[in-house]
C-alpha cells in the first residue's frame, strides 16, 4: 500500500506493527489518517484478518468514517472488522455471549431518571430536597466509572445521607435488572466482568484481538482503561492515539493519567509524536503552543506547520455582553457566516449572541438542542419496539400501555404492578394471568387484554415482514399514527413528519447493514452520542456551541466569547487540576481555527438577573504579544487596567440593575454549577463542611453539606453566604 502521502512520524506509527505504541497526536496532525492507514496496511500489506482487528472510537460518526476510509484505501469491502465506540462494541459482545439473554434494553439518561423517580417514590424520598433524579443518576454514573458497586459503596457510608443514597443505588440496580435493562455504564462494566471472571471468554477475546487500536485515548475512564488492558494482554499489539493537551472531559470520568502514564502501564511502549499541523496558520499555532506550555501535567510537544503565517488573533475588550454580541455580529457580517463558529463556556451566554444574529438577519444553528431521537413521538415509537424485543422492559411498558388512551389509568397500572410483584413476575407477563387477579374491574380486564393481544399480534408480524415494513406496521396498528392524526396539538403535524422520518432512518439503517435486525437498530439508536449529530460544515450558517462540544471540529473563523476570570476559566477551576483542564479547553478552542480567531472580554455581563463586573481571563495574558492585536473598546477604564489587578481580587462584583432576568433554561453549564461534590466550604453559623451533593442551577441551586458535627444541611446557595475554603 502506498504510504508516500504520510509524513515521517505518521509512517513510523503506521509501520510499527508489534508491541505497545503511544501516538501523541497534536491538534490537526492527522491522527485519523494514521489509524485508518494502519488498519488498512495490516489487512492489505500484512494479511491480517479483519476479524483479528479491533478499533475503538468515541462516536458512531467517527467509527463509520473510519470504516469507510479503510474500505476506500484497500478498495474492498471489509467484513468482520470490529470498528465502533466502546459502548457499541461492548454491547455487541454482550449480545453475542447472551449476557442477560442477549435481549437487554439499553436505557438512556431519560429512562434512568424515570427509574430513579420510581425508586424515590418507593423509598418516600420523592419530596426530599437532598435528591433529584438527575443528581442521583450523575452520582451513580460517577461511582460506576470508578468501578464502585452498591456493595462497595456500602463500605464507605459515613452519614445518614450516604445511607439513603446507598438504598437508592441498590434499588435502582434491582429495578433495572428486573426489567432486563442496562444503562450506558453497565455496558462497559458487564463486558469487563465477562472477560475478567470467565476464563474461557477471556482467552477467546484475548486470542481474537490480535491488534487493538484506540482513538481519543485521553478521554478514557478507568473501566475503559481496564478493558483495553485486558483485551491487549496476550498479543500486546496495542496502538493508542490521543492528545493529553485535549483532555477536557474529567467531569465525565475521563482520567488524564491513562495517557500520561501509558509507558508505566506498558514499559516496552514506543512513543511517536505527531506535531505537524495541517489545519491552522503558524500564528494560531504559536498562540496555542504558548498557552498550553504553561500546563505541568502534559507530555511536551510543539505544533508547527509548513503553511502560511496568517493574520494575528484579535483580543477585544468590550464594555458589556451586549457590545460583545454586537461586535461579533458586525465582524461576521463583514466576513460572511460560512465556516464560522462562536464558542462560549456555558450555554447561558448564547442568548445575547442569538438576539444580535437574529436582528442582523444572519442565519445560525445551535449545537446542543433537543436531538431527534429524544423527541417524545420518537421515544414513544421506540418504546413499542423495545417492548417487543424485551417484554420485561417496564420503562417502555409504562410509557405506552395507555398511549394512545386505552382506559388503563395510573391506578390500574399500579394495581397490575402490585399483582405482578405478588406473583414474582414482570407486569407484562402478568397480563397473561389476569384470571388469577380479583382486583380488576371488567372494564380494566378488557383494556389490559386488548393491549396484550395487540402486542402478541405485533410480535407475530415481526417474523413475517422486513424491518422497515414492520416498523411502519407497529406505528399504524398500535394506533399511534391515528392518535397523532387526530390530535389537536399545535405540533401534531410536525410529530407525524418526525415519525415518518424515523421510518426513513430505519430504511437507511437497513441499506448500510448486511444483516439488519431490530435489536441492532435499537442498540445503534440508544448509543448515539451528542457529537454524532454535529456537523463541521453547516453551510451558510454560523454555528454556536460550547467549547466542549467543539472538540474534533474545525472552522475557518473562530470567535471565543466570555473571556472573563470566573467564567473562563470557570470559578470552580481552582480545585486540583481544574485550572489546567480549563487551559486545555482554551487550547482546544484556539486550535479549531484554520485562518483566524477573535477573543472577546466583556467588562460587565448580565448573570442571573444582575450585572456583574469581571477581570479579563488570565488566559489572555498567556498569549504572546507577537501573535495578537489587542483592541480596547471600553475607553481604557475597565479593561487593560483590570489586567494588572491581583489574582486574589473578587472574581465578579455585583452591580444591580433593573434588567429582566434570563429564563431559567438559559442557566445551563457543561458542568454542575459553582459548587462541586467534595468542595470544602465555610458557613457563617454551622462552620466548615463538605459538599456532598449539588442540585439545581442559578438562583435555584441547592447544596447538601455535611458539617464537622456530622449534621447534614440542605441550603439555598444564593442565600447561604458560603465561602469556598478548599477543593
Amino acid at each position: 500500500m502506498d504510504l508516500t502521502g504520510l509524513n515521517a512520524p505518521q509512517r513510523e506509527a503506521v509501520t510499527t506493527l508489534h508491541g505497545p505504541l503511544l501516538v501523541l497526536s497534536g491538534a490537526g496532525s492527522g491522527k485519523t489518517r494514521v489509524i485508518t492507514y494502519k488498519v488498512a496496511s495490516l489487512i492489505f500489506d500484512h494479511g491480517v484478518s479483519p476479524y483479528r482487528i479491533m478499533a475503538l472510537t468515541f462516536t458512531n460518526k467517527a467509527a463509520r468514517e473510519m470504516a469507510d476510509r479503510i474500505e476506500r484505501l484497500i478498495r474492498l469491502p471489509v467484513r468482520g472488522l470490529l470498528v465502533g465506540t466502546f459502548h457499541s462494541i461492548c454491547a455487541r459482545l454482550l449480545r453475542i455471549e447472551k449476557v442477560m439473554g442477549g435481549n437487554f434494553t439499553i436505557y438512556d439518561t431519560d429512562d434512568q431518571k424515570k427509574i430513579i423517580k420510581g425508586v424515590l417514590d418507593d423509598l418516600n424520598l420523592s419530596d426530599s430536597r437532598s435528591f433529584s433524579p438527575g443528581d442521583v443518576a450523575g452520582r451513580i454514573s460517577g461511582l460506576k466509572n470508578r468501578l464502585i458497586t452498591p456493595e462497595r459503596f456500602d463500605l464507605q457510608i459515613g452519614n445518614v445521607f450516604d445511607e439513603q443514597f446507598a438504598s437508592i443505588y441498590r434499588r435502582y440496580e434491582m429495578k433495572k435488572r428486573k426489567s432486563n435493562g442496562m444503562d450506558f455504564d453497565d455496558l462497559l462494566i458487564e463486558a469487563l466482568e465477562m472477560i475478567t471472571k470467565n476464563d474461557l471468554l477471556r482467552d477467546k477475546y484475548q486470542e481474537k484481538v490480535q491488534y487493538l487500536l484506540v482513538d481519543e485515548y485521553q478521554d478514557t475512564n478507568r473501566v475503559q482503561y481496564e478493558l483495553v488492558r485486558q483485551l491487549s494482554n496476550k498479543h500486546r499489539n496495542i496502538t493508542v492515539v490521543g492528545d493529553d493537551d485535549q483532555s477536557i472531559y474529567s467531569w465525565r470520568g475521563a482520567d488524564l493519567r491513562n495517557i500520561l502514564e501509558f509507558e508505566k502501564a506498558f514499559p516496552d511502549a514506543k512513543t511517536v509524536r505527531l506535531e505537524q499541523n495541517y489545519r491552522s496558520t503558524a500564528t494560531i499555532l504559536d498562540a496555542a503552543n504558548a498557552v498550553i506550555s504553561r500546563n505541568k501535567a502534559r507530555k511536551p510537544k510543539t505544533l508547527w506547520t509548513e503553511g502560511e503565517r496568517g493574520d494575528k488573533l484579535e483580543v477585544h475588550y468590550l464594555y458589556n455582553d451586549l457590545e460583545e454580541a454586537r461586535e461579533v455580529t458586525r465582524r461576521i457580517r463583514t466576513r460572511g457566516p460560512k465556516s464560522t463558529v462562536i464558542f462560549y463556556r456555558t450555554n447561558a451566554q448564547s442568548r445575547t449572541l442569538e438576539d444580535e444574529l437574529r436582528n442582523a438577519g444572519i442565519p445560525y444553528v445551535i449545537v446542543g438542542g433537543l436531538r431527534f431521537y429524544e423527541r417524545k413521538e420518537i421515544k414513544d415509537v421506540l418504546a413499542y419496539l423495545r417492548l417487543l424485543v424485551n417484554p420485561a422492559d417496564e420503562v417502555s411498558l409504562a410509557r405506552i400501555i395507555n398511549l394512545p388512551k386505552r382506559g388503563i389509568g395510573d391506578k390500574a397500572y399500579a394495581s397490575l404492578c402490585e399483582f405482578a410483584a405478588r406473583l414474582q413476575i414482570g407486569p407484562f407477563e402478568a397480563l397473561s394471568r389476569l384470571e388469577e387477579a380479583l382486583e380488576f374491574t371488567a372494564r380494566e380486564r378488557t383494556a389490559f387484554s386488548v393491549f396484550h393481544n395487540l402486542c402478541l399480534a405485533l410480535s407475530a408480524q415481526r417474523q413475517e415482514t422486513d424491518l422497515v415494513s414492520f416498523v411502519q406496521f407497529v406505528a399504524e396498528q398500535s394506533g399511534y399514527l391515528k392518535y397523532l392524526e387526530e390530535s389537536e396539538e399545535e405540533q401534531a403535524g410536525e410529530r407525524l413528519d418526525n415519525v415518518s422520518e424515523f421510518i426513513n432512518a430505519v430504511g437507511e439503517y437497513v441499506e448500510r447493514n448486511d444483516s439488519p435486525t431490530l435489536e441492532s437498530f435499537l442498540q445503534e439508536v440508544a448509543l448515539l452520542t451528542d457529537m454524532d449529530a454535529v456537523k463541521n460544515d453547516t453551510g451558510e450558517q454560523v454555528t454556536l456551541m460550547t467549547l466542549h462540544a467543539g472538540k474534533g471540529l474545525e472552522f475557518d473563523y473562530v470567535f471565543i466569547t466570555g473571556m472573563e476570570d470566573g467564567l473562563f476559566p470557570i470559578s470552580r477551576a481552582e480545585e486540583e487540576g481544574g485550572l489546567e483542564e480549563e487551559r486545555r479547553l482554551f487550547y482546544v478552542g484556539i486550535t479549531r481555527a484554520r485562518k483566524w480567531a477573535m477573543l472577546t472580554h466583556a467588562a460587565t455581563r448580565r448573570r442571573f438577573g444582575t450585572t456583574t463586573s469581571a477581570f479579563p481571563s488570565p488566559f489572555l495574558d498567556e498569549l504572546p504579544e507577537h501573535c495578537i492585536r489587542r483592541i480596547d473598546r471600553t475607553g481604557g477604564s475597565t479593561s487593560f487596567a483590570l489586567r494588572d489587578k491581583p489574582a486574589a481580587a473578587p472574581l465578579f462584583n455585583e452591580v444591580r440593575e433593573n434588567r429582566q432576568a434570563m429564563p431559567s433554561y438559559e442557566h445551563f453549564s457543561q458542568e454542575d454549577g459553582l459548587l462541586r461534590n467534595g468542595m470544602k466550604v465555610q458557613h457563617p453559623i454551622w462552620g466548615k463542611g463538605t459538599v456532598v451533593m449539588v442540585s439545581g442551577l442559578a438562583d435555584n441551586m441547592k447544596a447538601t453539606i455535611k458539617f464537622q458535627n456530622d449534621a447534614v444541611k440542605k441550603v439555598m446557595v444564593k442565600y447561604a453566604k458560603l465561602e469556598i475554603v478548599g477543593g
